[in-house]
């Protein structure tokens, strides 16, 4: 791989691995919100759906977006997206707001997969390997995020996974912004500089 394909797997793999941190975060700290809300698990079954259906009625526009704008600025957009809503989570006084904020965060993150996917396949000439990479990036992210925000929220609160998360991913679509867009993206049949 050369420069440009190693930033582009850089990219993709830290992003893969985040976007099932944002999506497995709060399962483990049910416990701290219910005792904090004084709410029941039907509610918190609510705020859990209501990041799963964002995140997954959000794909078919994202894949449209992806075609229109290109991937790699979707990438950046659901990594920023995403680490701001994140952090928007620790001042919040209501169960309402954090099912607001979650149904924001599953929605951001539902642009991942149409435009890693497609930014991989433009950009990387070894596309076998680099989706087994891709993929095992994502893996790692399921299986860490059960523990890590269990560990990050026993001792720091419920809040703060998030906002670790959220700070990551911030970085991280910083960073994207150094990553060229694939040369042979063509937006809508345009040249794309």
């Amino acid at each position: 791989m050369n420069r440009q394909e190693r930033k582009i797997m850089g990219l993709t793999t830290v992003s893969h691995s985040l976007v099932h941190l944002f999506e497995g975060v709060l399962p483990p700290l049910i416990p701290l919100v219910m005792a904090e809300f004084g709410t029941d698990y039907l509610h918190m079954g609510i705020v859990v759906t209501v990041f799963s259906y964002a995140f997954g009625f959000g794909s078919l526009p994202a894949g449209f977006l992806a075609d229109k704008i290109g991937p790699r600025r979707l990438v950046t957009l659901f990594l920023l997206g995403s680490g701001l809503f994140a952090l928007f989570v620790w001042p919040l006084k209501s169960l309402l707001t954090y099912g607001i904020i979650m149904g924001f965060i599953g929605a951001f993150c539902s642009t991942y997969h149409p435009a890693s996917n497609t930014l991989l396949s433009l950009s990387i000439r070894e596309k076998g390997k680099a989706f087994g990479i891709h993929g095992i990036a994502g893996s790692v992210g399921v299986a860490i995020v059960p523990v890590l925000s269990a560990w990050i929220g026993s001792l720091f609160g419920w809040r703060a996974p998030h906002v670790v998360f959220g700070a990551l991913a911030i970085m991280a679509g910083l960073y994207s912004l150094t990553v060229p867009r694939p040369l042979r993206f063509e937006p809508n049949n345009e040249n794309s500089t």
